[in-house]
């Protein structure tokens, strides 16, 4: 017997994506990205950030050598773990 996934959405694989975490007075962080959904993206982080920090989020997705797409928006943290950080993304791009 198989379990329902549990999810809202269904997640993927993120190969090859790269995220910089905004945060307010402090410098850029570059991350790497392990899942993306319509609403969430978990990424691996350097550092512990608190729950509930409302944090600037730009996505990278190399799709050849020369064509970079990237995508801002703005989320706040959920989850703060060993291996990283689950944001939930805003529907609207700035909070």
């Amino acid at each position: 017997m198989t379990l329902p996934e549990r999810r809202r959405f269904r997640r993927w694989r993120a190969e090859g994506a790269r995220a910089f975490l905004y945060l307010r007075g402090q410098r850029v962080q570059r991350c790497k990205v392990r899942h993306v959904s319509k609403a969430a993206v978990f990424v691996e982080t350097d550092s512990m950030l608190t729950e509930g920090l409302t944090v600037e989020l730009a996505l990278t997705r190399p799709y050849s050598d020369r064509l970079v797409k990237v995508v801002r928006r703005s989320a706040y943290v959920v989850r703060t773990s060993r291996n990283g950080t689950a944001v939930l993304l805003f529907l609207n791009r700035k909070a």
